[in-house]
């Protein structure tokens, strides 16, 4: 009988446990509040805190997001996306925010630029722009969905010391020759253990990372190109050349007058008149006799 109560109650706190939707935004001034949608409990939280623990309150909705503790945890909720949240930046404190074993489906983005330490693992993300975590030092995508990503030197964290990958089966990773001796240096953590990219999904050469394939692609560079070179090469002498000629049309076109002055044109079109010392006179000139004689 005591056996059976006690079967009942735990089914009975679990089905109200499921059926609890959490809403957490700001109540007083200074403080944030959990709203219980179904019962109407308010439990009010100081924000002041340093460390904030909200994990396993069944919280679906995050109105705003606490930026004053240094740390927050959400972990074990049922929150399905982030993106909507306001998200005060000024002032901010936040340097650890714990997402995982949550329902979100996309990135969360606008995160407050201080979070250095972020958590999103066991989640269901299909898709990860690093270009918006660059203030990261830890990043974990573990258990997610994710089916690619591409990790460049232009979108990589330079302060990314931690990136655990792991438990995403279907993941492609691509990475540019850069990313990869970050990668591979000593310090540098990195979990891809279940990671299982298959040489045929690379456009480029493959390499291995912890027993695991994965994409490497040339990093882009400042560098110019052979063709390139060649390109701006033809190009300078082509407007070298076009140069030189203007400079030596231009002397001729400006000299021209100067030269009409001192020397006189060898035609008989010449504009110039320039008077004889004496006038012209014609003489007659003998003609030979004909040696026919008609």
């Amino acid at each position: 009988m005591l056996l059976f109560l006690s079967v009942l109650v735990t089914v009975v706190v679990g089905a109200a446990n499921e059926s609890t939707a959490t809403l957490l935004g700001p109540c007083n001034v200074g403080a944030y509040c959990l709203q219980d949608t179904v019962t109407g409990i308010i439990t009010s939280m100081w924000a002041n805190a340093t460390s904030l623990d909200l994990a396993n309150r069944s919280i679906e909705t995050v109105m705003v997001m606490p930026t004053h503790p240094s740390s927050i945890n959400l972990s074990f909720n049922r929150i399905r996306m982030l993106n909507q949240v306001e998200l005060p930046t000024n002032n901010a404190s936040l340097r650890l925010l714990n997402l995982s074993h949550n329902a979100l489906t996309l990135q969360p983005t606008g995160l407050p630029s201080s979070v250095q330490i972020l958590d999103l693992g066991y989640n269901s993300i299909t898709a990860f722009d690093m270009s918006l975590s660059w203030s990261y030092t830890q990043l974990s995508l573990k258990a997610n969905n994710m089916y690619s990503l591409m990790l460049t030197s232009a979108n990589f964290p330079p302060n990314l010391m931690a990136l655990d990958l792991s438990e995403n089966p279907q993941l492609v990773l691509t990475i540019d020759d850069v990313v990869l001796a970050k990668l591979l240096q000593p310090n540098f953590k990195l979990n891809l253990m279940t990671n299982r990219a298959r040489s045929g999904a690379c456009s480029a050469m493959t390499t291995l990372i912890q027993s695991q394939l994965v994409c490497v692609v040339k990093a882009a560079t400042s560098e110019p190109t052979t063709h390139t070179t060649q390109v701006f090469t033809i190009l300078v002498l082509v407007l070298s050349v076009a140069f030189g000629f203007c400079i030596a049309l231009c002397r001729m076109w400006c000299c021209r007058p100067r030269d009409d002055t001192i020397y006189v044109r060898g035609t008989m079109c010449s504009s110039l008149s320039v008077p004889l010392a004496r006038p012209i006179q014609f003489s007659p000139t003998p003609v030979r006799p004909s040696r026919f004689v008609h």
